[in-house]
């Protein structure tokens, strides 16, 4: 009898063990595969005096499970330019259209999301703003992101308001008409250093 009772409190054991191991495989192999995605900081730059239309090619993206790229969350604001949501896509900056913190833009939407710099202003590493990627399952990137956005010098042309019509006689050689072109205009006010010349 004792015997009995014996086997019976190892088999009791045994199928414990088993129901504990069977646990934790299956708790082990799903936390190995419920991990965030992760990005990267990135670089990119336009010509002064235009927007910059975001794709989602700009915002790195690699996911362990092999889940797609679903969204991005805005968790830095621009501090210069403007980087602001494109909701009906006529690249005019309208009310409710500035990014918020937090914003979440779908990945079909990111071309909507741009940023326009101030008039006339370039520089390297001009603005900025951070982001997280998610991919839809497992929740936004453990780590935040930087979007730098370089603006390249656009040299503006000049401008200025010519004078009036002349009327000179034949061969009386070379005149001099005073203050013919006014208003003369060297271009954006940080290109007020340049030499102009007139070709005439």
């Amino acid at each position: 009898m004792k015997n009995k009772v014996n086997s019976k409190l190892i088999h009791i054991s045994l199928n414990k063990f088993k129901f504990v191991l069977i646990l934790v495989i299956f708790l082990y192999s799903n936390l190995s595969f419920a991990q965030t995605p992760t990005s990267a900081d990135n670089t990119v730059s336009i010509n002064e005096d235009n927007d910059k239309v975001f794709i989602a090619g700009d915002f790195s993206y690699s996911d362990p499970n092999g889940d797609p790229f679903t969204q991005i969350m805005i968790t830095g604001l621009e501090s210069t330019g403007t980087l602001f949501y494109d909701a009906d896509n006529d690249n005019v900056i309208d009310g409710g259209e500035n990014v918020v913190i937090n914003q979440i833009i779908t990945v079909p939407n990111i071309p909507r999301l741009k940023f326009r710099p101030n008039s006339n202003e370039s520089g390297v590493s001009y603005d900025s703003f951070d982001f997280q990627i998610n991919d839809g399952n497992d929740g936004n990137s453990a780590l935040s992101y930087t979007m730098t956005i370089d603006i390249i010098l656009v040299n503006d042309e000049p401008s200025f308001t010519l004078g009036a019509n002349q009327t000179v006689n034949e061969d009386v050689g070379a005149q001099t008409v005073a203050a013919w072109a006014t208003v003369i205009n060297r271009g954006a006010p940080d290109e007020a250093a340049q030499t102009l010349t007139f070709h005439l």
